[in-house]
């Protein structure tokens, strides 16, 4: 049994601490032969460089938005790299336009689909209302 700790499951980034779980569980799994073991491992440790990757891009493109200068009256949306230059989504009441933003930053792709820069904001459902009920109470309403 394996009592290894990794750096990772003390990380504040949950997709970080998973993938230490998992490492651990898979050291710690005798049903697996040792070529399995060694496979997955390798598995686990690419997902968790092209996580470190994906967070680093992330944030050299908010650092890059932040910094450009959007047309009066326009706010940040979306970003998107495409060839070779970091374009930022910017939306106002009259309508959206990509805004360059300058060069691709070292060790970014040269071309990324575009990204919503804030979690798009879920419009509260209304409860279910179930229309024979409602038609049943509707119904006991007028004989009363």
């Amino acid at each position: 049994m394996s009592n290894t700790a990794f750096v990772e499951s003390q990380s504040a980034d949950p997709v970080e601490q998973a993938i230490a779980r998992k490492v651990l569980r898979l050291l710690n799994d005798k049903t697996l032969e040792r070529q399995q073991r060694i496979e997955l491992v390798r598995q686990a440790q690419r997902q968790l460089l092209g996580h470190q990757r994906q967070q680093r891009e992330a944030t050299e493109l908010a650092a890059r938005v932040s910094a450009t200068a959007l047309p009066k009256g326009y706010r940040a949306v979306s970003v998107q790299v495409r060839r070779g230059l970091v374009q930022v989504g910017a939306a106002s009441d009259g309508g959206f336009a990509w805004v360059d933003a300058g060069p691709v930053p070292e060790g970014l792709a040269a071309n990324l689909p575009p990204r919503p820069l804030n979690a798009v904001r879920q419009v509260p459902r209304r409860p279910r209302i179930d229309p024979i009920a409602a038609r049943r109470r509707e119904l006991q309403a007028r004989q009363a």
